[in-house]
């Protein structure tokens, strides 16, 4: 049996998009509104870019437009090609796609998970689209395949605060809705150490 030091390491660098359009009103664009980012959200992602420190082996992105215009200033940087990956796509919101967040809550209390019974922190399941643990399952299903396919590398990749957040949650065994206590805004990023073990 192979010592955990002597487990190659996948190193995976999880950014999230620029501001882009609906972010501030809270509007939920999911993975059926493929939204461009803001003015702000282009200022974001060259702002990452000048920040950034560490040069990736691969570089890959959701393929919606927001995470895509993010991941090319670092493209452009490091003078190397984007994989687009659909596994890093944003939840599909289903019939609530393009409504307000704080609005559905109010409104479908049911649908969402509390923090100490008060605070809603994110949604359980969404009428017609990707319920909490089918992001989870998409989730566990990218880490494997980043696992597999890139086995000591260093990636980065773009995507998106919820498919973030549910990597987060699968890596390190944190639930809902205990997770969504890490902020991710907007060009925000989170490390994940995949060692060979992880299943």
């Amino acid at each position: 049996m192979i010592s955990d030091d002597k487990m190659p390491k996948t190193m995976l660098y999880l950014i999230r998009h620029g501001r882009a359009s609906g972010n501030k009103a809270h509007i939920l664009n999911g993975s059926r509104r493929d939204v461009p980012l803001t003015g702000l959200g282009f200022k974001q992602a060259r702002e990452l870019a000048k920040k950034w420190k560490i040069r990736p082996d691969v570089l890959l992105s959701s393929p919606m437009k927001r995470a895509m215009s993010t991941a090319r200033v670092l493209a452009r940087k490091y003078r190397m090609k984007i994989t687009r990956e659909p596994l890093l796509v944003e939840q599909d919101c289903g019939d609530w796609t393009g409504n307000n967040y704080f609005k559905l809550m109010q409104a479908h209390p049911q649908y969402f998970f509390y923090d100490e019974g008060t605070v809603s922190t994110y949604m359980v399941r969404v009428p017609g689209g990707e319920s909490w643990a089918a992001i989870c399952h998409r989730a566990r299903k990218f880490l494997m395949h980043a696992k597999k396919k890139y086995p000591g590398k260093t990636i980065v990749a773009v995507s998106h605060g919820v498919f973030m957040h549910a990597c987060w949650s699968v890596k390190n065994k944190i639930p809902a809705p205990e997770v969504y206590r890490i902020n991710i805004r907007n060009t925000h990023w989170r490390r994940l150490e995949i060692y060979i073990g992880f299943e």
